[in-house]
């Protein structure tokens, strides 16, 4: 994405969730600079045997809250080192490190790879999340049978 010139930009974040789905994304410097809630609607994961990879489409809806709502002492619980690239004002591509942490240790890295697209002004219900991962699902038989 770089070499073709997408722009991009680059961040390390440590990440705080909440058990009623809220999470908390504080900078380097530490200082709080997202707070939202995500509503998961629908998640496919399908898995490629002999694969080092799998892939995961999900649909979710986010809504910025107001930071000063943030419950006190709230501990990591990931960090995310990210380079996120704009391919369209829709699309971004990130790539991402993730340090995942249980009770302060850490666990093993894990490297997500995620092409998000967003539509700000969409109405998202049941059937059109349906139909979304219904050729999602066609799409990927459709490829997994030409390998």
């Amino acid at each position: 994405f770089r070499a073709a010139g997408y722009p991009s930009v680059s961040t390390v974040t440590e990440t705080i969730e909440f058990n009623n789905g809220r999470v908390a994304w504080k900078d380097e410097d530490g200082n709080l600079v997202v707070f939202m809630k995500k509503d998961k609607l629908e998640a496919i994961d399908i898995a490629f045997p002999g694969s080092p990879f799998d892939l995961r489409i999900g649909v979710a809806t986010k809504t910025q809250l107001d930071i000063s709502t943030i419950p006190a002492n709230q501990k990591m619980v990931r960090q995310r080192t990210r380079t996120s690239f704009t391919v369209s004002n829709t699309l971004t591509v990130d790539f991402t490190i993730v340090v995942p942490f249980v009770n302060g240790k850490k666990l093993r890295t894990i490297y997500e790879v995620e092409a998000e697209m967003t539509f700000p002004k969409l109405k998202v219900d049941a059937s059109w999340v349906a139909e979304l991962l219904e050729e999602a699902r066609r799409q990927i038989e459709i490829v997994s049978a030409a390998r």
